[in-house]
């Protein structure tokens, strides 16, 4: 696994393999920000030494610059993290990378790239596929959509998740990868 020493990284979307990938990206170093509504997975991930947030507009603050990482199950949770009266969008900082290794529909995904950019932020679809057992052993399959600076900059934080990462283009290119694989 590489390291992340130093890279200050926001993880929302703590649920059974994103609980994994976070703790994975706290391995390699880095200093990692989270957030989830529930309790128990909170007091879970603070024994673990992450810090918590009380909001997604608390993560884009700390991890100003830096990056975010989404592993969020539904467009309707989606929405509510990035466009919510607490979300992402309006309060994220310049060149913040987010990246979503959600699998989102690919129209959502050109939208909130947009809306990302609008704010001088950058984003990259990165769906993973794969179990937990394989989210806690970094062997997620990741195809990656976005520009070659942005897939250069995520490229260690993903080495951290998976052991099968390939960049497929441009932004939506991930999801558009992972559909075609029948994933």
């Amino acid at each position: 696994m590489g390291t992340l020493e130093g890279t200050n990284i926001g993880f929302i979307g703590l649920g059974p393999m994103g609980k994994h990938m976070a703790l994975r990206i706290k391995e390699a170093g880095a200093n990692l920000f989270a957030y989830h509504g529930s309790p128990s997975v909170r007091y879970e991930l603070a024994r673990e030494g992450i810090s918590l947030c009380v909001s997604p507009k608390e993560i884009a603050h700390k991890t100003s610059g830096g990056i975010i990482l989404l592993m969020l199950g539904s467009t309707k949770d989606m929405e509510e993290i990035l466009l919510g009266e607490a979300g992402l969008v309006a309060n994220i900082g310049p060149d913040t990378l987010v990246i979503d290794t959600s699998q989102t529909p690919l129209t959502s995904t050109r939208h909130y790239a947009d809306l990302v950019s609008q704010q001088s932020a950058h984003w990259i679809d990165a769906p993973v596929v794969g179990d937990e057992l394989a989210a806690g052993k970094g062997e997620l399959m990741i195809s990656a959509g976005g520009t070659a600076n942005d897939y250069q900059r995520a490229l260690a934080v993903l080495q951290c998740l998976g052991s099968d990462i390939s960049h497929a283009g441009d932004v939506g290119a991930g999801q558009s990868h992972i559909i075609e694989l029948g994933h």
